[in-house]
């Protein structure tokens, strides 16, 4: 990722261009630092370029949103591209930091006009799942279903399914379906934290129940992970817990 800095009277701009991941989180947040220690209250981050942004590089965001909010000053997103736009409002994190359409409308807002945006609610990410029994697919009647993740630690993932209306599946056939110990293997994307990257991770059921929307409440326990994929889910989840704890403050 490249940064460009800019500075008018007393505000600061920075514009970002590329891609936005972990590596480049040192680099902003020098850059924020460097115009904390020269005086500068008002900053802008334009962020029209940006390709791709994963949830370490959006903690970064909150946190020189901090910064800035430490040393009485305030912080601006500008210009969001449409990926960063999506990111944005699908984490509602307007709710922390200031976004406006670009930049002058920011340093209009600095200079006593200009209003924030909205905000959406969290939305969950699916999960593909397959049974590793021919008996349990013959039941499931087709090859993998597509459920929603509820719950994602580094040891476990707790997804809902819904039965397809055309299912004849009776309640103790969906239990036996996801009865305990039965291996499945997993497969979801944390598109906030690897770009096109997905997990793919053997696992056993170890909890089902039926809900009262007719939906299975499923958690399946991770057998083999790799070290690279159990670091990864561990910084996205606790990458999520920071925003979390941001945003509901």
């Amino acid at each position: 990722m490249k940064i460009e800095k800019h500075v008018g009277d007393d505000i600061a701009r920075l514009t970002l261009k590329g891609e936005f991941e972990t590596e480049d989180c040192v680099e902003f947040s020098g850059a924020v630092e460097g115009f904390v220690k020269q005086g500068f209250r008002k900053l802008i981050v334009n962020l029209r370029l940006i390709k791709f942004i994963n949830s370490t590089a959006i903690g970064e965001i909150v946190k020189a949103k901090n910064r800035l909010n430490q040393e009485n000053g305030e912080f601006i997103v500008a210009h969001p591209s449409a990926f960063v736009a999506d990111v944005f409002k699908t984490l509602g994190l307007d709710r922390a930091v200031k976004i406006f359409d670009n930049d002058e409308d920011a340093i209009s807002y600095y200079r006593g006009k200009g209003e924030s945006g909205d905000s959406v609610e969290l939305s969950e990410e699916n999960i593909l799942f397959t049974f590793q029994t021919p008996d349990r697919s013959r039941l499931l009647g087709r090859p993998f279903g597509v459920g929603k993740i509820t719950k994602l630690t580094e040891e476990f993932v707790s997804f809902s399914w819904a039965p397809q209306e055309s299912s004849e599946l009776a309640e103790g056939e969906l239990l036996e379906l996801f009865a305990k110990e039965t291996p499945i293997k997993v497969k979801f994307r944390l598109p906030l934290y690897k770009k096109n990257y997905y997990f793919e991770i053997p696992s056993q059921i170890s909890k089902a129940v039926l809900a009262k929307n007719g939906q299975v409440a499923i958690e399946a326990v991770f057998q083999t992970i790799s070290g690279d994929d159990r670091k990864s889910i561990a910084r996205f989840v606790e990458d999520m817990k920071y925003l979390k704890k941001e945003l509901d403050s």
